[in-house]
């Protein structure tokens, strides 16, 4: 059927819940934690796989190291313990499943198509601008960007440290 054929292309589909509010920039506003732990608790019976909190923002990569940029990559801070029943973050090489939670403050996973567009590899630096001023990490990872929720410009790292970045802890 068109049905089957389309979930094998594009897998499961999420279902994102905004807050109604603005920041001052026009983004939509953060929720609280409290509001986060209220849906999930109301959802836990609910035949639903997996809700997981996520910063994600458009922002502009910049690799100095070869001077390659990408104008949009989908920076998603996630935990680990919050990824139950959503496709893992795989590597590219040797095909490990990746932990965010395990990443140190500075570091990232880096989807191979964004990789390849500022010609980076794990090891590498690359800069994310969030404002005004870039935020430095460095690639721990190159992951295949197949079937997860980001675009395939694309970059992981720990939810604590998006939320330090944009102000928006807890």
């Amino acid at each position: 059927s068109i049905r089957v054929q389309a979930l094998k292309q594009i897998g499961l589909v999420d279902e994102v819940v905004l807050s109604e509010g603005r920041e001052a920039s026009g983004r939509p506003a953060y929720f609280e934690a409290a509001v986060f732990d209220r849906l999930s608790a109301e959802l836990a019976d609910a035949p639903v796989d997996g809700v997981m909190p996520l910063t994600s923002l458009l922002v502009p990569a910049v690799a100095s190291g070869t001077g390659r940029s990408d104008p949009q990559v989908e920076g998603h801070g996630v935990e680990d313990r919050r990824l139950t029943g959503f496709d893992a973050v795989v590597e590219v090489d040797p095909g490990r499943v990746l932990s965010v939670d395990a990443l140190p403050t500075g570091e990232l996973y880096l989807s191979s198509e964004t990789a390849g567009n500022l010609g980076v590899v794990a090891g590498g630096t690359i800069d994310l601008y969030f404002g005004q001023r870039p935020t430095s990490f460095r690639v721990a990872a190159v992951y295949e960007s197949r079937g997860n929720n980001a675009q395939p410009e694309s970059a992981h790292f720990r939810l604590e440290d998006a939320q330090r970045i944009t102000g928006n802890e807890g």
